[in-house]
């Protein structure tokens, strides 16, 4: 599956649950790549998950991980390390995915969101945003928006697009992209920037893929000014 241009909207009604197999809960695969690639073969994965009840994490060896609570509180226990307690409000966890990882069984079921980059050819990072007012954003290959409110806009030059809770933005290559909450609340976005690591840079120059070299990581979001 090719995208059909440098920018794809995922529809959050599009994605099927996949139910786990020790009964603990569901994922919903966001975007991977390549398309069509399974667990053993991708190199990023983006996805979100609803966990109802504890239990180790599966083992992806020579897989980064990056987990972000969306709802509800998940306590987790990383390699043996004291307990720590995730809420929709806490930063995301960064750990490999070839370490001893447990969760345990939530109060009430927990909404995350999961970034898996495949060490050495890809690296992620993963930031809350809030917007207040209207904003201009410098996006790059690859950046996955993920919408977390009930309503939002974006627009690519003429072209504008409303997006609703966890509907999510997949950029492929470099755009701005014109950002703006409703009238009546700030909104609330993900942002997952997804960066090929130089290891594998010479193999897709001059490819469908890359172009050009990539630029270098964009600034946090957190520090870009609102745009009138």
């Amino acid at each position: 599956m090719k995208l059909p241009g440098p920018i794809q909207i995922l529809r959050a009604r599009d994605r099927p649950a996949v139910a786990w197999k020790n009964g603990g809960g569901v994922t919903r695969e966001i975007a991977a790549w390549p398309w069509g690639a399974d667990l053993e073969a991708f190199d990023w994965r983006v996805s979100m998950a609803t966990v109802d009840t504890g239990g180790p994490f599966s083992n992806f060896p020579g897989v980064d991980r990056i987990l972000t609570v969306l709802e509800g509180e998940l306590t987790l226990r990383v390699d043996g390390r004291a307990p720590v307690t995730l809420s929709g409000a806490a930063a995301p966890i960064a750990f490999a995915g070839d370490i001893d990882v447990a969760a345990e069984t939530p109060p009430r079921p927990v909404t995350d969101l999961n970034v898996m980059p495949r060490r050495g050819r890809d690296t992620a990072r993963v930031e809350r945003v809030s917007l207040a007012a209207p904003r201009s954003v410098a996006v790059s290959h690859w950046t996955i928006i993920l919408c977390r409110s009930a309503k939002l806009s974006f627009a690519l030059g003429e072209e504008a697009f409303e997006m609703a809770l966890d509907d999510a933005v997949l950029v492929s290559g470099e755009l701005l992209l014109r950002v703006t909450p409703p009238d009546d609340a700030p909104a609330d976005l993900i942002a997952v920037h997804l960066q090929p690591t130089r290891s594998i840079i010479g193999a897709l120059r001059g490819t469908a893929l890359l172009q050009d070299d990539p630029v270098e990581p964009a600034a946090p979001w957190s520090d870009w000014t609102a745009a009138s």
